[in-house]
């Protein structure tokens, strides 16, 4: 290791100690719900950290008080592959498409619930800073949780979910405990889409990780 690595060292440390306190912090006293709130906190600050350059100042504040501080230290992690960003980021450039389609479902765009498969929402940019998606997806052929899911913008950049959120409800409805943790929930800036209209389609990983379904549901975004 290099002197210029060394160096480093202890300003990461500080740095990575604040956002794993704030993950930390939770008041509720049950220990069961307490130990997924924590996973939960954790799996948010990690997923906000390795999108960072589709974030906005408001989710980046959830790690540290000052954006740009996140942003600058985030890059110096990227530079030397620490903590999060340690193994490289996966991605669907050598997947093929899989046949056919699988289970996949999204709840809520910005708290409103798609009411049809090709659903149009208008997003006041100044008013909504955050493009928030939340729903659930599972590999129905291999009848277990997916590798992942993505968000494909206007045919062109994929912007990876938060994947394996607990979805008791979900295996509960399938009758298949392996779909438990089959939720994803995905966030990043409005401004990042630019203001128009613009086309998401979701690509959901196969388990194996060696292709991808493309879903039925399309979603239109008019950005004002």
């Amino acid at each position: 290791i290099n002197f210029r690595h060394e160096s480093v060292k202890p300003f990461l440390s500080g740095f990575m100690i604040s956002l794993i306190a704030l993950g930390l912090i939770t008041t509720n006293i049950n220990a069961l719900k307490w130990g997924k709130e924590t996973k939960s906190n954790r799996d948010l600050i990690a997923y906000i950290l390795t999108t960072v350059e589709f974030q906005n100042d408001e989710n980046l504040a959830r790690l540290y008080p000052d954006p740009q501080v996140v942003r600058e230290r985030a890059e110096i992690l990227k530079k030397y592959k620490l903590n999060v960003f340690a193994s490289p980021r996966f991605s669907l450039e050598k997947l093929t498409l899989a046949e056919g389609t699988t289970l996949f479902h999204i709840d809520t765009i910005n708290g409103r619930a798609p009411t049809q498969q090709d659903f149009q929402l208008i997003v006041d940019a100044q008013q909504e800073k955050t493009i928030t998606i939340s729903g659930w997806a599972a590999d129905q052929k291999a009848g277990v949780a997916a590798g992942g899911v993505f968000i494909n913008v206007d045919g062109q950049e994929d912007i990876p979910a938060l994947y394996g959120v607990y979805r008791p409800d979900v295996a509960e409805s399938f009758k298949n405990s392996h779909y438990r943790y089959s939720g994803f929930s995905a966030s990043f800036s409005t401004l990042k889409l630019g203001k128009g209209l613009h086309t998401l389609s979701f690509k959901i990983v196969t388990a194996n990780k060696d292709g991808y379904y493309v879903s039925k549901q399309i979603i239109i975004l008019e950005i004002r």
